[in-house]
């Protein structure tokens, strides 16, 4: 309950309250795990094999797909790519820059 993951309403039992992931979340912890130092570019296929949009209450890849794109519409990712069977991202800022630009989608 101090999470905010349960709620509980009178007397019933508690329950689970709906998860409403962040969009900067997202990209803050892709920049601290792929690109911590500098501008990285990563294949999707490693971001699915890191459980940690997981984590964050993301239920599929489209969701987070989409979240890269907006995000590489705005200028916050370098790039958001789909060539063939490739399909990749690069970031614009290392993890310090992101949090010194204040960068939020």
């Amino acid at each position: 309950m101090k999470l905010g993951l349960l709620e509980r309403v009178g007397s019933e039992e508690d329950r689970l309250v709906s998860v409403n992931p962040s969009k900067t979340s997202l990209l803050l912890l892709t920049h601290h795990v792929f690109a911590p130092k500098g501008m990285r570019t990563v294949e999707l296929k490693r971001i699915w094999a890191d459980p940690f949009w997981k984590y964050l209450g993301f239920k599929n890849q489209d969701v987070v797909r989409a979240i890269y794109r907006e995000a590489d519409a705005t200028g916050i990712l370098g790039k958001y790519v789909v060539a063939d069977q490739l399909e990749q991202i690069t970031t614009r800022w290392s993890l310090d820059e992101f949090l010194q630009n204040k960068a939020r989608v």
